[in-house]
């Protein structure tokens, strides 16, 4: 059985978790998968501060790229997942390939839900 890590969410959490991981030593392989096509950043600056010019965008990473390549963590962005095989341990993504784990971390996070009220969709 692989001894590794599979993170699913490659957002706050998911980024948080990655770097817990290697920062505790843990030296099996670790991968994030994510459908955005950054490394993991934090949310609320990027609304609070980006958005408004005071941060730049390098601001808003949980760590430098750098930091992953180093710790043998391995980002897999702008792929999702899009299966779980729980009795063979393995993730399926949505570009056909299938990452095998031990440990499977599901940090997907939420979406905001529309109101279906007539007028949600004006500005």
């Amino acid at each position: 059985m692989s001894d590794a890590v599979v993170i699913v969410g490659a957002g706050q959490a998911g980024g948080l978790v990655a770097a817990g991981l290697a920062m505790a030593g843990y030296s099996g392989p670790v991968t994030v998968v994510g459908a955005e096509q950054h490394a993991p950043y934090q949310r609320p600056p990027l609304s609070k501060t980006y958005l408004t010019g005071a941060a730049k965008r390098e601001a808003l990473l949980l760590k430098p790229a750098e930091f992953y390549a180093q710790k043998g963590v391995t980002l897999r962005t702008g792929v999702q997942a899009s299966a779980i095989d729980r009795h063979g341990a393995r993730l399926e993504l949505s570009d056909g390939t299938a990452l095998p784990y031990r440990w499977l971390v599901l940090c997907t996070g939420a979406r905001p839900r529309t109101l279906p009220v007539p007028g949600a969709e004006l500005d």
